[in-house]
């Protein structure tokens, strides 16, 4: 399997498959490892993409999913967030937002 492919089962909804770089793990797309999310995909055709940058090859990973996700909701968000969310098991917009709000009631 290419990594270009690894993106478009993503966008299928596979929830897991993979090669040595990048791999899928239930609706989070990582490369390289769990350190570094790609981006989690969210009903209502709305994907959280890591906005920072790593690597040239995680570029190259980056762009394969934005291209299989075209015409889709693209909300930016940091590694770091996005490793919270992925670890909170974020899959809705609707938990999104109550993650927001209860982000910002704690401070």
């Amino acid at each position: 399997m290419k990594n270009s492919q690894v993106a478009d089962a993503f966008r299928n909804g596979n929830e897991q498959a993979k090669t040595e770089h990048l791999f899928i793990e239930g609706n989070v797309i990582y490369s390289y490892g769990y350190h570094f999310p790609i981006a989690i995909k969210l009903n209502n055709r709305t994907l959280l993409f890591n906005a920072d940058g790593y690597s040239n090859t995680t570029a190259r990973h980056k762009g394969y999913v934005k291209r299989s996700f075209d015409g889709w909701t693209f909300i930016s968000k940091g590694t770091r967030e996005l490793r919270e969310l992925a670890d909170r098991k974020i899959t809705t917009t609707e938990e999104l937002a109550l993650n927001e709000l209860s982000r910002e009631s704690a401070i």
